[in-house]
Order: structure tokens, then sequence, then C-alpha cells
């Protein structure tokens, strides 16, 4: 499986390429990843549609 999805990475042209980050980097800038449950999930869902 993981093969797979490198082989997917790498068949990405230049325009598709994209900076891998940590879990603790996209814990910091994904509020989606900070929801603590599905009800906090779908409050952060409600606010990105009023933004």
């Amino acid at each position: 499986m993981r093969k797979g999805a490198a082989a997917d990475w790498h068949d990405a042209t230049p325009a598709e390429m994209t900076v891998p980050s940590t879990i603790g980097e996209e814990r910091e800038t994904n509020p989606f990843l900070r929801a603590r449950d599905a009800a906090d999930l779908g409050r952060i869902r409600s606010l990105k549609d009023s933004f």
C-alpha cells in the first residue's frame, strides 16, 4: 500500500507538487484536525461556511 502511495506521489506533475508536512504542523494550521469530537467538527465546518 505504501509503495502505491509513493508511486502516486511521484507521478504528480511539477504544478501538482506539494511540500510534505508533519502531523504536528497540520494540527497547528488545520482547524479541522483540532476538533475534539464530531460536534466540534460540525461547529468548525459551519464557521467556514460563513467566512
